[in-house]
């Protein structure tokens, strides 16, 4: 925890939480795009996997989501999602950070990378964590 955010798995229930936010966020780029509105919710509820998912939490309160998937030594984010009125503050910037180095705490180097997991070839490395003090 930060001080501002903390993480909470997900339960079933935050299900609806997690869809709302993301249709928030994404329904001017699906209109944008004019692409098929039924389809998007199709492939949200197939995406989103409960394991998969944690909730950030500010005071109590949910204020977004993220979704990260492992592999060897690299954490893959796949989806990240912060309610309209939580954003611009750092959270979205500092969420993903916070939660790989509280995962992995003690076991050496870790990467995050943005893509739908460790099958796809198009993911983007994003930061490297190292949790231990550069050798120099």
């Amino acid at each position: 925890m930060t001080g501002r955010f903390s993480f909470r798995a997900a339960k079933q229930e935050d299900f609806i939480f997690c869809e709302r936010v993301y249709f928030e966020n994404m329904d001017w780029i699906i209109e944008a795009l004019d692409l098929h509105r039924a389809r998007h919710r199709e492939g949200f509820a197939v995406q989103w996997q409960l394991a998969e998912v944690r909730i950030i939490t500010v005071g109590g309160e949910d204020v977004g989501w993220l979704q990260t998937e492992s592999a060897d030594d690299v954490v893959f984010l796949k989806q990240l999602y912060l309610d309209a009125l939580w954003q611009r503050q750092g959270i979205g910037s500092e969420a993903p950070q916070v939660y790989l180095s509280k995962r992995t705490r003690g076991a050496g180097d870790r990467r995050f990378r943005v893509g739908p997991g460790p099958d796809h070839r198009t993911a983007k490395m994003i930061g490297t964590i190292r949790n231990h003090q550069e050798r120099s």
